[in-house]
């Protein structure tokens, strides 16, 4: 669920994935599909992240220089055209820098792109601390900085996270550091443990049974096929 917010009569809601860069995901799929295949067009919501994987291989370019500038061969150039006449496409070869640019600009970690049985994977990491207790509900109180965001992902890998820790990662000083982390204390998202140079931080108790669950949804054709 997304932040709800009122404009005059009218409900707003703000995606926690931006709008556009969902939006070029999904286009991308469907122009660049394999529709020999029998392989559907697949979105998967964890509570960690949200994945979109399409049967269409990579056409004459690699992983590694998608974010370069680069030439668009669609696979489906008829469609590719339809979409284009139509507004949805801007430029060519430019839909996954806006991808990477819009997800950066709201806070959350570049998206990671994985070729994944004979497709694309685009891989979303969802921002757990704006999570209710339900798992799903997101909280429009928590705003986290790009510091505090790499912070929370570090957290989320190995742990817990220092002080000294937090300046390299981000290249601050130990009092921006320690600023940044008592915001993040006071907002109940980490926790400290230990106290003097031993001290580090951990998520809090209620973010710990956040990201402990493991629901899964997959999406295929407008449907939930299962819940794990």
């Amino acid at each position: 669920m997304s932040p709800i917010r009122y404009e005059g009569m009218l409900r707003v809601e703000t995606l926690e994935i931006p709008e556009k860069a969902l939006r070029e995901t999904i286009i991308n799929a469907l122009i660049h599909r394999d529709y020999a295949s029998a392989a559907a067009i697949s979105l998967r919501v964890f509570d960690s992240k949200i994945v979109i994987w399409n049967d269409g291989e990579l056409n004459k370019i690699s992983i590694a220089d998608l974010k370069k500038p680069h030439d668009s061969y669609p696979r489906n150039p008829l469609l590719a055209k339809v979409f284009f006449m139509s507004g949805y496409i801007e430029a060519w070869g430019r839909g996954i820098k806006t991808i990477v640019d819009e997800t950066v600009k709201s806070g959350l970690p570049e998206p990671e792109f994985v070729a994944r049985q004979n497709g694309l994977e685009v891989n979303y990491q969802r921002n757990p601390m704006r999570l209710s207790e339900k798992g799903l509900e997101t909280s429009p109180k928590v705003e986290l900085s790009v510091r505090q965001q790499k912070a929370m992902d570090y957290v989320k890998v190995h742990g817990s996270i220092s002080n000294k820790i937090y300046q390299e990662i981000n290249n601050v000083s130990k009092p921006t550091a320690t600023r940044d982390l008592a915001e993040m204390v006071t907002s109940q998202l980490l926790e400290p443990q230990g106290s003097g140079r031993s001290a580090v931080y951990i998520l809090s108790a209620h973010n710990r049974l956040i990201i402990g669950s493991t629901h899964e949804c997959i999406w295929a054709g407008g449907s939930c096929l299962n819940t794990l």
